[in-house]
């Protein structure tokens, strides 16, 4: 049996002592890094000026007028992420307790049923 690779080996990884993790430090102190490639190449460009423009606008003004014609046009999504750009996120939302609407909903099917057999057979309402 090869005692190299059995019992305790007490010298194992000594050679990496240095390049351990030590307590309390974190191997990587500045996070991940920020870069945001594509995010950044979208706000240079949305600065440029488009050079096939009459009227000199930028990309951005371009993207602008188009999301207002889509919406303007009837595209519901458009018109979404226009308000939503423009006026912030919908708060305030009601709604409704789902136990409540159903006992409600109950009551008025229950009055519904009793003026119908209340009714006369004969067809008149």
């Amino acid at each position: 049996m090869n005692t190299e690779n059995s019992g305790n080996n007490s010298k194992r990884g000594a050679h990496l002592g240095p390049y351990r993790f030590r307590p309390g430090i974190s191997g990587n102190p500045g996070g991940r890094p920020r870069k945001k490639p594509i995010s950044d190449i979208y706000l240079a460009m949305i600065n440029t000026v488009d050079p096939e423009d009459r009227q000199g606008r930028t990309y951005g003004q371009l993207m602008a007028l188009g999301m207002f014609r889509a919406a303007i046009s009837g595209k519901a999504d458009a018109a979404k992420e226009i308000a939503g750009r423009v006026e912030g996120p919908v708060t305030g939302e009601t709604e409704i307790a789902p136990a409540t609407f159903v006992v409600n909903f109950h009551r008025r099917t229950e009055k519904r049923r009793n003026r119908r057999r209340e009714q006369p057979e004969s067809g008149q309402r």
